[in-house]
């Protein structure tokens, strides 16, 4: 049995890496509803 600390900081560090994979997977699906967007973005830089 884990002490509950550690049980709490997993599950907010697993949290924190879903939300960083889900926000890369809306940009991508983002990307491929506009894809003029996403042309306009890459000349800019």
């Amino acid at each position: 049995m884990k002490p509950f600390d550690s049980i709490i900081i997993e599950t907010l560090t697993n949290q924190k890496q879903i939300c960083a994979w889900m926000d890369k997977e809306n940009q991508t699906f983002s990307d491929i509803q506009n894809p003029d967007k996403n042309h306009s973005r890459d000349n800019a830089e």
